[in-house]
């Protein structure tokens, strides 16, 4: 079974050394096994045996001698199951993956946005000196113009300050 798991077992639950039920029980406590169907078959016709079979983890238990057509019936039901299983399986595996690939994507794509808004900021933090350099420059203009308003926007500029110290602004809010 380890080498090459099957797709059904039909288990007697009467077997030396190991019975069926702790059979089933070693099955389905296993990864690599645990989704195998399992059909018991016993003589007994006792339900207690039926149930303690279907507790252990058997899909299926059918009383002995076993009616052949029954049997293939169930064998053929287990067996679609199981193929819907695997699928569902299979398929969930590669849904997983395409989620890594799909976050792994998203994140460098992320960290790409992350390190454009980076280089936007420190272009808007250079216009902006270079927009007060050039206010600068035309304040000191205008005043080398008219000695009437020499240091007006200078003082303006210091009051309006001083109110935003008063106001309690921070840095940013007061430039």
């Amino acid at each position: 079974i380890a080498e090459r798991a099957p797709d059904l077992i039909l288990l007697d639950i009467m077997m030396p050394g190991m019975d069926g039920y702790q059979m089933a029980r070693t099955l389905k406590a296993n990864p690599a096994t645990a989704s195998i169907p399992i059909i018991m078959v016993t003589a007994h016709t006792d339900r207690s045996v039926r149930l303690t079979g279907l507790d252990a983890g058997a899909e299926d238990v059918l009383t002995k001698p076993v009616d052949r057509a029954e049997l293939w019936l169930r064998v053929r039901n287990l067996l679609r199951l199981k193929a819907v299983d695997d699928f569902l399986k299979n398929h969930n595996a590669i849904l997983e993956h395409r989620v890594m690939e799909r976050t792994a994507s998203l994140a460098a794509a992320n960290e790409t946005l992350r390190a454009n808004n980076e280089q936007i900021q420190r272009y808007i933090e250079q216009l902006k000196a270079a927009f007060m350099s050039s206010v600068e420059v035309a304040t000191i203009i205008s005043e080398i113009r008219d000695p009437y308003t020499a240091g007006h926007a200078r003082r303006v500029a210091d009051i309006a300050a001083a109110i935003g110290d008063e106001l309690s602004l921070d840095a940013q809010r007061q430039e």
